[in-house]
């Protein structure tokens, strides 16, 4: 799919992508190039996060389970997003809001 095929929302400029992109590798994150298609993805033992730095002024983040993301399409346990106007601890942001969402997820999957 191109960057702009179904999508309805506004896209970074080619500077604010590499900005998004820098943000990312700061977080820890992997950037992979498969011939036209990047992704971006940060692994624990047990989830993997998967980046979506497209959006203007904002890097949605999903969350899936490795058992459940290996072997068939499972939708993600949940999602959180990351405001570009946030400067100051970004780590810190970023890991409240994952563990946050990894909390609340796994007390709606024991419910």
């Amino acid at each position: 799919m191109l960057i702009d095929e179904g999508i309805r929302f506004d896209f970074r400029s080619v500077d604010d992508m590499a900005w998004a992109e820098d943000r990312l590798l700061a977080l820890g994150f992997k950037i992979d190039l498969d011939r036209n298609v990047k992704s971006y993805t940060s692994e624990s033992d047990t989830f993997i996060v998967y980046a979506d730095p497209r959006r203007k002024y904002q890097i949605e983040f999903s969350i899936y389970l490795k058992q459940c993301a290996q072997g068939r399409a499972e939708p993600p346990i949940d999602y959180f997003g990351l405001s570009d106007y946030w400067t100051n601890s970004i780590d810190q942001k970023y890991q409240k809001c994952l563990l946050r969402t990894l909390r609340e997820a796994d007390e709606f999957h024991e419910n």
